[in-house]
């Protein structure tokens, strides 16, 4: 695609969107919903609605976008302000302010708010309404002039408060915990819309609190958190409808791109000093080669989708299962067995139930069918080599466990990315709740799955340590079936006491086991698991089961919509990314059901 400048059409969003439905512009990166949503029920002369022609793609930034008042910390500091609500109670401070202040002597802290048509500017309106601020008032201008002079005052210690958000280059001038901090408010604005305005009821902002420290927030201090009176923005990506509908590998791009908020600030604060953006995206794009390629290829693998379903390719894959008993596996093969019928591809499907001298049997028989390529999903590496021997010199892409030496590329799990979500979600957890004073650390693993079980396992000690250590840990090693998690979980648990105890398993029929044997000990009250997968198996108990902390989905139906086209490549000569990795959600009771249909639970 050739794209445009976007310093060419540089647009706020009331034009943005309008720009968008009116076919002026395709795509734009800088939606902030859900305060942006008004745009979308602006009317067009065909009496069409602007977002009947968009739709939010993705997730590029979600709560990437950070918004609150600043407040001169010197002054805070002095009339002792933490909320906005201490200002407007405050004479001797509201003096103070009003002496220099857009107009002087009127009673009145005229504090800086957003440009008219921005939204930002009536939900300032509606939140001083709100909390019934009578000494309180906001002024609507050019944001830069306003920022400018808020800069001023603070640098000089005067007081001054401004509404302003990051990621941007404004957090590096007026800078929280230097010459100013966050003021909160002591009521979050809801959806009781006080103005009375179109759609004000949309403004609501709860919760309106952000995890910052008492230097950068005062109002922290007694909190624990900050209540800065804003939501935490989703920055997302809005495109026409006809864009994603024509373009399926634009589409899947804009779907896959996520960025980290520090990057964007850093980018911004560097354009800012003079360094060309282009040349910030190539560094940026160069130290991120392996995540860019692998948005790109899935995007490429989108665009092949796009055949006559049936279409014959005459292409002969073979793919080895690892077991179709393994619900898991299941998934797996049941989205593969689907794409290759889409895609008129010949699969010849082997199911090895998890035995290597079976999986060596399904390589010879590919070779006697002369497959041009393989989809060998294994968790015997250490018997990869026979099987490269076996099934003869065509490309092979390894699923969730590496294949040396013959493997074209690795497709499943980020396997490090994903212990360490599960990780933190269960540390989080044993923090917040037992402020990390719970029993033992059981972690069941499978040695034999290699490189998977260290990456993955040791993940999630990454990822719980960032919250609590590791204490009395046990290692269950072949805990990652049912049945032996259940025995060696029995064994265990017979000789370990304690009412909290943190179980956390390679992948979901670990946690069965774990599970099961807890209920036939009665002790169902005192383990607190998390897996990897989220298979359907466990969908139940991650939605009734209270002591059923998180688990790290893979998607594994999924998984066929990569494999065939990127195998279909790999035959045809393209060359592929050394991984392609999955996408990765963390699911708990709170949010299943809006990933999963749960109904039968």
């Amino acid at each position: 695609y050739e794209v445009s400048d976007p310093a060419d059409l540089e647009l706020g969003p009331s034009l943005a969107y309008l720009a968008m439905a009116e076919g002026d512009a395709d795509f734009w990166v800088n939606s902030w919903y859900p305060g942006h949503n008004r745009w979308l029920e602006n009317e067009l002369p065909d009496g069409s609605k602007v977002g009947d022609h968009l739709t939010v793609v993705g997730e590029q930034m979600p709560a990437g976008g950070l918004q609150g008042y600043l407040i001169t910390k010197s002054f805070a500091e002095k009339y002792d302000i933490a909320t906005l609500d201490d200002l407007n109670d405050n004479p001797a401070a509201i003096r103070r302010y009003d002496a220099q202040d857009a107009n002087p002597g009127n009673g009145v802290a005229e504090i800086y708010g957003c440009p008219e048509l921005w939204t930002c500017d009536d939900i300032i309106q509606s939140q001083i309404a709100f909390s019934g601020w009578e000494n309180i008032d906001q002024v609507t201008a050019g944001y830069d002039a306003m920022f400018a002079e808020a800069v001023a005052k603070a640098n000089k210690g005067a007081p001054m408060v401004a509404y302003t958000w990051t990621p941007s280059i404004y957090i590096t001038r007026l800078r929280p915990g230097d010459n100013v901090v966050w003021v909160g408010v002591e009521d979050v604005l809801d959806d009781s819309n006080p103005l009375g305005r179109e759609r004000g009821e949309d403004w609501d902002q709860r919760p309106g609190t952000a995890a910052l420290s008492p230097d950068s927030c005062p109002d922290a201090a007694e909190r624990g958190t900050c209540q800065l009176g804003w939501v935490a923005a989703d920055i997302l990506v809005t495109a026409r409808n006809d864009l994603l509908e024509n373009h399926p590998a634009a589409a899947k791009l804009l779907e896959l791109v996520e960025l980290n908020v520090v990057d964007v600030s850093m980018q911004v604060v560097a354009q800012d000093g003079g360094e060309d953006p282009v040349d910030l995206a190539e560094k940026w794009i160069a130290d991120n080669q392996a995540k860019v390629d692998d948005w790109l290829y899935k995007a490429i693998a989108a665009h092949s989708r796009t055949g006559e379903p049936g279409e014959e390719t005459s292409a002969t894959i073979g793919y080895i299962s690892l077991g179709d008993a393994v619900p898991f596996v299941k998934l797996v093969s049941d989205g593969i067995k689907e794409e290759a019928n889409r895609l008129g591809v010949n699969l010849i499907f082997c199911d090895s139930r998890i035995d290597a001298a079976k999986a060596l049997a399904c390589a010879q028989y590919f070779a006697v069918r002369g497959v041009q390529g393989v989809l060998n999903f294994q968790v015997f590496q250490e018997s990869s080599s026979e099987f490269c021997a076996a099934h003869g010199d065509v490309p092979v892409i390894a699923i969730e466990f590496s294949q040396p030496p013959c493997q074209t590329a690795f497709m499943g799990a980020n396997n490090r990315l994903a212990g360490q979500l599960g990780g933190r979600a269960m540390g989080k957890f044993i923090s917040d709740n037992f402020d990390c004073d719970y029993t033992a650390y059981v972690s069941l693993e499978s040695t034999a799955a290699g490189a998977a079980n260290r990456d993955r396992m040791g993940g999630y000690r990454e990822g719980f340590t960032e919250f609590c250590p590791i204490v009395n840990e046990r290692v269950l090693d072949g805990a990652d079936r049912t049945d032996p998690a259940s025995t060696q979980m029995t064994n265990l648990l017979t000789v370990l006491p304690g009412n909290r105890i943190v179980v956390v398993a390679i992948n979901e029929d670990g946690i069965l086991g774990a599970i099961r044997a807890a209920g036939a000990l009665g002790r169902q009250g005192d383990l607190y698991y998390s897996g990897q997968g989220t298979d359907s198996g466990i969908w139940c108990e991650i939605k009734n089961n209270d002591n059923y902390v998180a688990s790290v989905a893979y998607f594994p139906e999924d998984y066929g919509k990569i494999l065939i086209p990127a195998i279909l490549n790999a035959v045809a000569g393209r060359s592929l990314p050394g991984q392609l990795f999955t996408d990765h959600r963390v699911v708990t009771r709170y949010n299943i059901d809006d990933i999963y249909d749960t109904s039968n639970c």
